[in-house]
C-alpha cells in the first residue's frame, strides 16, 4: 500500500502585502518528496472528496498549471476501502510510477487535517501560496477560504455526476478515440467520448452543473456516435451542422490547413473514425 503525507511550508512574508504570510503544501509520496511546485490547494482538496476526479496536483503561482509544465490531470477513483491516483504517462510531476493505492483512511486523514488547517491558519493570515493570485484585501479571511473550497467542492460534484452519465448512457464508448477526416487529411486531435462533449460544449459548466438540456443532447451526441460506428452517419451530421455554426468552430481548429469552405459542404464530406 502506498503512503502520502501533506505537510506545510515554513511560511514568509507577503511582499505585496506585509500583513499576510505565505506558504505551500508539500505532498510527500513513499517518502518521497515531490518538490516545491505550488500545490493546487482548492482543487486538490476539493476533488480529493469524490469517487473518480481530475484534477492538477500542482499549478503555477499565477493560477495556470501549464505555466508551471503541467499539462495533465491526475485521474482519482475510490474503489471500496482504497483510493487510486492515475498519474499522466508522461512524468511531469517526477512520479515514480503511474498508479499509486492508498488506504482509505490514511488518505482522508491527511487531506481532512490539511482542509482543517488552512482553514485555521486563513484566521491568523496566512495563506497558500495557490490562493493568493486572486485574491483581493477583502477575501483575506477564512470565510473567503472555505466559500471557495465549497465552489470548488460543488464543481467536481457535477464532474462525477458527469462521469457516472458516462457509465450509464456511453460505457462502451468510454476506452475509445475517436478522430475526424476530411478530404484524407486527419484531425490534429484525438478525441475520446468526453472530448467530444466537451467540444461542442456539453460537459459541466463550472457554476451550473450538468443542466438537464446538455444531459438531454448529450444523449443525442452519443446515440449519434454509435450509429456513425456504425456506418448510419446522418444523425451525426446534422448534430454537427447545429453545433459547428453554434460554437462557431472552423476546420483550422481541428486539421492543419483552414479552408474556405461552407459548414454545410465541409460536414457532408467529413467523417468520424474511431482508433
Amino acid at each position: 500500500m502506498d503512503k502520502i503525507k501533506i505537510s506545510f511550508s515554513k511560511p514568509i512574508e507577503s511582499q505585496k502585502n506585509p500583513s499576510i504570510f505565505i506558504y505551500n503544501l508539500l505532498v510527500n509520496l513513499n517518502e518521497k518528496d515531490m518538490g516545491s511546485a505550488v500545490f493546487n490547494t482548492f482543487s486538490v482538496l476539493s476533488a480529493a472528496q469524490f469517487k473518480y476526479s481530475e484534477f492538477f496536483l500542482f499549478t503555477c503561482s499565477c493560477g495556470t498549471p501549464q505555466c508551471a509544465g503541467f499539462h495533465d490531470v491526475i485521474q482519482q477513483k475510490i474503489i471500496n476501502n482504497h483510493v487510486y491516483w492515475y498519474f499522466p504517462k508522461e512524468n511531469y510531476y517526477k512520479n515514480k510510477k503511474i498508479e499509486y493505492v492508498f488506504d482509505k483512511s490514511e488518505f482522508f486523514n491527511e487531506i481532512n487535517h490539511a482542509k482543517e488547517m488552512i482553514l485555521e491558519l486563513a484566521k491568523k493570515n496566512f495563506f497558500a501560496e495557490s490562493m493568493i493570485e486572486n485574491m483581493s484585501d477583502e477575501d483575506m479571511n477564512s470565510i473567503y477560504v472555505s466559500k471557495k473550497l465549497q465552489e470548488m467542492y460543488v464543481h467536481y460534484q457535477s464532474g462525477e455526476n458527469f462521469y457516472l452519465f458516462l457509465q450509464n448512457n456511453a460505457n462502451s464508448l468510454l476506452n475509445k478515440k475517436f478522430i475526424f477526416e476530411y478530404e484524407n487529411q486527419i484531425s490534429k486531435i484525438e478525441y475520446s467520448i468526453e472530448g467530444l462533449l466537451s467540444k461542442f460544449s456539453l460537459t459541466p459548466d463550472y457554476h451550473a452543473g450538468f443542466s438537464k438540456i446538455k444531459q438531454k443532447n448529450s444523449l443525442f451526441l452519443i446515440k449519434y456516435v454509435n450509429l456513425a460506428m456504425n456506418g448510419k452517419a446522418e444523425g451525426f451530421k446534422k448534430f454537427l451542422k447545429k453545433y459547428l455554426k453554434k460554437e462557431q468552430l472552423s476546420l483550422s481548429e481541428m486539421f492543419d490547413d483552414s479552408f474556405d469552405i461552407s459548414y454545410d459542404l465541409m460536414i457532408e464530406n467529413l467523417t468520424l473514425k474511431e482508433l
